[in-house]
């Protein structure tokens, strides 16, 4: 009944789809209406991870049950702040002890990561091996869109005169889409302000 129903409301494109969740389905507004719905909703508050929330996550999302000690050393650098806010925003919770000296805590995913994420389990995530090929797959089409928008969908080059700056730029040497984003994640401290709680 419960496929019907999406089925249905996808035939019909309403503005809200029927979404396996955890371990029920929850209705949840379509993304391109979010921008309307948020107008209308003073309270709709977007949290945001900075780069080195979102590298904390993904390390206790793939290694869980994991120390913080494993994720430092992943990392190479102190993850308590981080690791604070994770647990204060609900995204990580305390899995118990690990055994061994000090019998450290260990650290995972909540409910509300798969929640927030969209996701029915972990078996959804994409496997550790295939990540290399999306990101491969990633910047292959990032190049492609460079190369397009400097010698337009011809490929031949517009004739416009580059300045000293630009003729010395490589496209290997450009930033990506992902590195402008971050760029400013980088200069903050480790100290646990990884999320902005920006709207948007």
């Amino acid at each position: 009944m419960l496929d019907e129903l999406r089925e249905e409301y996808e035939a019909e494109g309403r503005s809200f789809q029927l979404v396996e969740i955890e371990n029920g389905y929850q209705l949840l507004t379509r993304v391109e209406f979010f921008p309307w719905v948020s107008k209308l909703r003073n309270d709709i508050r977007t949290v945001r991870l900075s780069r080195a929330g979102l590298e904390t996550l993904a390390i206790v999302v793939y290694k869980q049950p994991v120390t913080r000690a494993e994720i430092e050393e992943i990392r190479g650098v102190d993850a308590g702040g981080v690791l604070k806010t994770l647990l204060e925003r609900g995204l990580v919770t305390l899995k118990g002890r690990a055994e061994g000296v000090g019998r450290p805590l260990l650290y995972g995913t909540t409910d509300f990561f798969l929640n927030h994420f969209g996701l029915k389990g972990l078996d959804q995530l994409p496997r550790i091996d295939e990540l290399s090929e999306i990101m491969k797959a990633r910047e292959i089409e990032e190049v492609e869109a460079e190369v397009v928008e400097k010698l337009g969908p011809t490929g031949e080059d517009d004739g416009g005169e580059e300045s000293p700056a630009e003729s010395s730029e490589t496209i290997e040497d450009s930033d990506t889409p992902s590195e402008l984003v971050t760029a400013g994640a980088d200069e903050r401290s480790e100290s646990g302000e990884d999320f902005d709680g920006e709207a948007g």
